[in-house]
């Protein structure tokens, strides 16, 4: 048995040997490529070669497929060479390469892959150059995205030199070039490029010739107005050699050259400022001896100032309203009727009138209502206005009775110039009562306690527009039955010796608002409460008062202001003021907020 077993396993021993010699004589005997390089590169195709690998049938392409992440095979060729025609601009490809030989009809590739190439393919050219937006200084450019574009170059034309300068890149498809000047042709071209390591650029777009505009006038306006003379005027345009300013002629309906100027405004006099004429201005530009013009401003009239109404009157009239007659304006087409609001401090207009008269009917407030009246002319349509004349003030009584006591009382006291607020249980001044004309002097404060009145007060004073300015400010009791506060604001010459000063022109009144609160203790604990607020408006005389008795209890009471100046010069005046009166204040644009205690 020991035998036959032997035998056995010498039998499978032998067949092992056998086939291990089989296996052995089937070797790899194809070599490696061992370069790979690419030959050409354009969005039309990728033309790779390589070096011929020994013993090799054949050769197997791949390429790297970056959204899958992976090599694929891509081609299997006789040839040394391949064209990969699957391809698109702006992107990245990689290659590889494996020879193989055939052995019993089955391919046995080489051991190791040829080298890796890289490909960048530059960005299909851009198309679409052109120019969105120009002014006299800049031109935004713009062209369509080109497909994997990393960027984009932006060249300007140097005619001197024959040839592009960079200007710049930019990751999106519009760009401002700035710092043009006006009137002037500039040419432009792009090129995209994709960058992946190396930087691969497309070819120029088309060139686009644009050309700045020449500025444009802004601002043309009649800038002021005499008896005898106007002035026209406008902002200045940058680049530009001068302006050139026409008049229209109503009898030939033709525009005339009036003036060619380096000067930004014009003066109209003399025989010529009589008949109103309408007018119009450009820019021009002249280089190389050639004259290239800007756009025509919008037509402005240009007359002399109507002069404006006088001997202004009212009175109160059967109609329930104000009965309003003046002076004619010799060569006047018209009115305008104004009324003054001083809950906003503003002037808004009523009506127009071709007669010195005009009628305002079925009033219901109980108020003093304050009107002004301004001429005009008419020229080409268009209305011409004088100044406002000087206002009148007429207190109107309404029927309708109020219940309260106060109310009723103050309603006798409305030639005094004192009027309620409802909505916030108040007393307070109109617009134009009898105290105004009176103005302010120091020794009314010395003699206020002969009449029941008591207050602290403070007194900001400054100079401003060549006067002496004073706002003031009281807070107290009025009398038996009132208490309150009042802001004045007043002006003097500064050659009045005298300290009297004049209550503040319409021209002189600020806007301002006002808040009173009064100082309330109720268990043991003190809490500022508010009692009323004057609405924000222009004012010469700020007021409010309520019914009460507070003699010596100013301390208790506060003013919180807000006072809106005419500009920074007379902000730093009262600025001034409020810090040599120990003041904290705080400012805002021209608004200055303050607590007075």
């Amino acid at each position: 048995m020991k035998k036959i077993f032997k035998g056995i396993i010498a039998i499978i021993m032998s067949v092992l040997m056998i086939a291990s010699a089989g296996t052995a004589i089937i070797p790899v005997a194809v070599g490696n490529v061992k370069t790979l390089s690419v030959q050409s590169s354009s969005s039309s195709g990728i033309g790779l070669k390589w070096t011929k690998a020994s013993g090799a049938d054949g050769y197997r392409i791949f390429r790297y497929v970056l959204s899958e992440k992976k090599w694929k095979a891509l081609k299997t060729t006789r040839s040394l060479s391949y064209t990969d025609s699957s391809v698109r601009s702006g992107e990245v490809y990689y290659y590889r390469v494996k020879a193989y030989e055939k052995v019993d009809g089955k391919a046995v590739f080489s051991k190791s892959y040829s080298n890796m190439v890289k490909v960048v393919l530059a960005p299909d050219k851009v198309t679409g150059l052109t120019a969105t937006k120009v002014t006299g200084s800049e031109i935004t450019l713009k062209w369509n995205k080109s497909s994997g574009a990393t960027g984009y170059v932006i060249y300007l034309y140097d005619y001197s030199a024959k040839k592009y300068v960079k200007l710049g890149t930019t990751a999106a498809n519009t760009v401002i070039v700035a710092k043009l000047q006006s009137g002037e042709s500039y040419t432009f071209a792009v090129r995209a490029y994709k960058k992946s390591g190396a930087t691969r650029y497309s070819g120029y777009s088309s060139a686009l010739k644009v050309t700045t505009k020449i500025a444009d006038v802004i601002g043309f306006r009649l800038s002021s107005c005499t008896a005898t003379s106007y002035t026209l005027s406008w902002q200045a345009a940058s680049g530009v050699t001068g302006y050139h300013l026409e008049s229209y002629n109503e009898s030939t309906k033709q525009w005339t050259t009036a003036v060619f100027t380096t000067k930004t405004s014009f003066v109209v006099s003399g025989n010529q400022a009589k008949t109103p004429k309408q007018y119009r201005v450009r820019t021009y530009l002249v280089r190389n001896g050639s004259y290239t013009y800007g756009a025509y401003s919008s037509a402005v009239v240009g007359s002399c100032l109507p002069g404006a109404p006088t001997n202004l009157e009212g009175a109160v009239n059967s109609d329930n309203g104000i009965s309003l007659k003046w002076s004619a304006v010799a060569g006047a087409s018209g009115y305008e009727v104004y009324s003054y609001s001083a809950a906003n401090g503003t002037w808004s207009s009523v009506g127009t009138t071709t007669k010195n008269k005009y009628n305002i009917k079925n009033l219901t407030q109980t108020d003093t209502y304050r009107y002004s009246v301004a001429a005009y002319i008419l020229v080409s349509g268009q209305k011409v206005y004088s100044e406002k004349c000087e206002s009148v003030s007429v207190f109107y009584k309404s029927e309708d009775k109020s219940n309260n006591i106060y109310t009723g009382r103050m309603e006798k006291k409305g030639v005094f110039g004192y009027l309620y607020d409802p909505k916030e249980k108040c007393f307070y001044t109109s617009a134009d009562p009898w105290q105004r004309v009176v103005g302010y002097n120091s020794i009314f404060d010395v003699a206020a306690p002969m009449s029941l009145i008591g207050f602290d007060t403070v007194r900001l004073r400054f100079d401003y527009d060549d006067k002496d300015w004073m706002i003031q400010l009281w807070k107290g009791q009025y009398g038996l039955i009132f208490y309150g506060a009042e802001v004045g604001v007043y002006t003097k010459p500064k050659d009045r010796q005298m300290k009297h000063y004049d209550a503040a022109s319409d021209s002189d009144m600020l806007k301002m608002s006002m808040t009173f609160h009064e100082k309330k203790t109720a268990l043991g604990q003190s809490r500022w409460v508010k009692v009323f607020s004057r609405p924000y408006g222009s004012y010469w005389w700020c007021t409010g008062f309520v019914p009460g008795n507070r003699y010596g209890q100013y301390s208790n009471m506060k003013l919180e202001m807000r006072i809106t100046m005419k500009d920074y010069d007379m902000l730093a005046g009262v600025t001034q003021a409020l810090r040599s009166n120990g003041i904290a204040y705080t400012t805002k644009g021209l608004d200055v907020y303050f607590t007075y205690f």
